[in-house]
């Protein structure tokens, strides 16, 4: 029974790594850095490896869907299109959600 419950463990815990997997904008970042300075490009497994100018990624693709907001077609994220809510071309206080306007906002 024990060896069943360590099993069924096991297979969720990899299910769940599996799982955690998502896509993300390509920076466009093409220098390398060390601690202190730009380098020049790195091979695999040498010191500073891995950075983001080593990958490219998912070219950005946004939808404006017309109601005031934009979705990231790529990692399905959506904001709004300006926080200047009223209109006036100021970003101040009179654009604020309150905290009830923000719940309601999302139902």
């Amino acid at each position: 029974m024990k060896l069943f419950i360590i099993a069924c463990i096991l297979v969720l815990n990899t299910a769940c790594l599996e799982a955690q997997t998502y896509r993300i904008v390509d920076t466009k970042q093409t220098q390398f850095y060390d601690t202190t300075v730009q380098i020049g490009s790195i091979a695999p497994g040498a010191a500073f490896y891995g950075q983001d100018a080593s990958y490219s990624g998912n070219q950005p693709s946004y939808t404006d869907n017309g109601d005031g907001t934009i979705t990231d077609n790529i990692t399905g994220l959506m904001w709004q299109k300006t926080p200047d809510r009223d209109g006036d071309g100021d970003i101040d206080y009179d654009d604020k959600l309150s905290y009830q306007e923000a719940l309601d906002s999302v139902a």
